[in-house]
């Protein structure tokens, strides 16, 4: 399956190691200005899967950094308002 994987998103390195068949998920959103978002998730046997995520087909590197920083400040926002 290895033949499957396009070398553009996931590099050979990442899935080397791994014994067929290679456990991947994926999923899609499309926003309401019609941004088409897709993250294609990779068990490789470490802690933390190996993520790939596009935005109109385009790889976006470091995706959920901002996503995490935004989530950080939300949530101490909303942490007020049930004090």
């Amino acid at each position: 399956m290895r033949d499957e994987v396009d070398e553009r998103l996931v590099p050979l390195h990442v899935i080397d190691h791994l014994a067929d068949p290679i456990l991947a998920d994926s999923a899609s959103y499309t926003d309401e200005k019609g941004n088409f978002y897709l993250v294609i998730i990779i068990e490789t046997g470490l802690p933390e899967p190996y993520e790939v995520w596009l935005v109109n087909d385009e790889i976006v590197p470091d995706f959920t950094v901002g996503v995490e920083e935004c989530s950080r400040h939300y949530f101490s926002e909303t942490s007020d308002i049930s004090k």
